[in-house]
């Protein structure tokens, strides 16, 4: 009997020594392949500094890191060469700097070259974008910086990382920057100034897109809160990103990256991301959300009105933007006179085309706007602007002058709002210029979503 104890004890031990040893093994080449793959994301990341952000990302980490409790930094920055005299590298920054105004924490970068080697440097606030009269109404607990570094840095990157330590000790994650090459050359490009993260009808992004496409648009940016909508929003812009002509995000500025809600999620930091993002491929960019157009008045498309207005106008050319003035549309019985011709067979097609874009239902605006043409917004040149607001550029590169306004008989913004901001007065008048884009906007829209929505 104790002969086939001990036996049973001495197989017991054999086995789980054996477990033991695959395990060891299992956890040896699970390390080594952990290993290789950071290996392999990070020569990726140098080849390719910003394709984390694409959506879908795989993680938060991927495009915030976090400097301390009440600062965050976008996970890409930009070598800024515009300023020949002056080139430096750009970072995004959000911070929460309630509590240390007017004093902000000194923060420094450390910066890896592609021969391997670092050097430490100062940070600069270069520009703050936000509202402080506004900051409590709103909710802008965070505002925007824009940082870059105190001196010069002539030779590109290969990432950085930021500390609140002169010496760069307590780093955060690698930033990857973005440098100054590009194979793209557009002339009229346009950004979503703020993520997505609120809609409730993902068909109004194929109506922003094919609008855009017929008012002469050549790329488009979009940001998406992910986590925050479905993502259908991503699969209809799919036959968009095949034909190289939008390109979606993630933003996930969102808990548990910062603890709470900040005014639009960071739609400042948005607004400058895309500016940089396009400085080297963009001439002109407009920022606008998604119920919003720039709507030439005479001319059928943006790049023709831009065209024209500078040969009118020849200070134009040194200016850092071009404001259109806001026009609040509202939707009342009459749509525009195409729609009422369509065979109901048309309409019926696939359900989802009942719901029809707004620049075809809101046909009715106050003849009076002045008190909307706060609202307005603005096409800028990336070549020349530093920091943007919602309505205006913050700061602007020596050499250029203030914005021009476009005249409300050249151009109007169209604001298809929903709610009616303001009331429609008696004073009003049924517009149906947009029928000059109905053909082309209509056959975009109905292949697009009725070919998704047979998938």
């Amino acid at each position: 009997m104790k002969k086939k104890e001990a036996l049973f004890v001495l197989l017991s031990f054999a086995l789980l020594s054996m477990m033991a040893l695959s395990y060891l093994l299992y956890a040896k080449g699970k390390r080594v392949i952990i290993f290789r793959g950071m290996l392999q994301e990070r020569l990726v990341n140098e080849l390719d500094q910003d394709q984390h952000l694409f959506h879908p990302s795989s993680s938060l980490q991927d495009l915030w890191v976090t400097v301390n409790k009440n600062i965050v930094v976008r996970r890409l920055g930009f070598h800024d060469t515009r300023n020949s005299s002056y080139p430096s590298v750009v970072f995004n920054c959000m911070y929460d700097d309630r509590s240390e105004l007017p004093h902000l924490r000194k923060l420094y970068s450390l910066l890896t070259f592609r021969n391997r080697s670092t050097a430490c440097y100062l940070l600069e606030y270069w520009v703050a974008i936000g509202d402080l009269g506004a900051r409590e109404r709103y909710q802008e607990i965070y505002f925007n910086y824009i940082l870059r570094t105190k001196e010069k840095i002539t030779e590109a990157p290969v990432h950085g990382q930021i500390s609140i330590h002169s010496n760069c000790s307590f780093l955060s994650r690698t930033i990857p920057i973005k440098d100054n090459t590009t194979n793209k050359n557009y002339t009229y490009a346009v950004c979503l100034h703020k993520s997505i993260y609120n809609l409730t009808e993902p068909e109004m992004l194929v109506h922003w897109v094919e609008l855009n496409l017929a008012l002469g648009v050549e790329f488009m940016t979009i940001y998406l809160q992910n986590g925050y909508i479905p993502e259908s929003y991503y699969t209809l812009m799919i036959p968009y990103i095949k034909r190289g002509i939008v390109e979606v995000l993630d933003w996930g500025l969102r808990p548990p990256v910062i603890p709470g809600y900040t005014k639009f999620w960071g739609q400042t930091a948005v607004i400058n991301e895309c500016l940089y993002r396009n400085m080297y491929r963009v001439k002109y960019l407009g920022l606008y959300d998604i119920d919003e157009f720039i709507i030439p008045q005479k001319l059928k498309t943006v790049p023709e009105l831009i065209e024209t207005f500078e040969k009118e106008n020849p200070n134009a050319l040194k200016a850092v933007a071009y404001i259109a003035r806001n026009a609040f549309f509202y939707k009342r019985k009459e749509s525009l006179p195409e729609v009422k011709r369509l065979p109901r067979r048309t309409m019926l097609m696939c359900y989802r085309m009942s719901f029809l874009p707004r620049y075809y239902t809101f046909t009715v605006r106050n003849q009076v706007t002045h008190l909307q043409h706060q609202y307005h917004k603005v096409i800028v040149k990336p070549t020349a602007a530093i920091g943007v607001w919602t309505h205006w550029v913050k700061k602007y590169m020596d050499g250029y002058t203030k914005e021009f306004y476009f005249s409300t008989e050249d151009a109007l913004i169209h604001h298809y709002r929903v709610p009616d901001k303001y009331p429609l007065t008696d004073f009003n008048e049924k517009v149906f210029i947009m029928s000059r884009y109905f053909n082309e906007t209509f056959k975009g829209i109905s292949e697009n979503l009725c070919r998704y929505y047979y998938l």
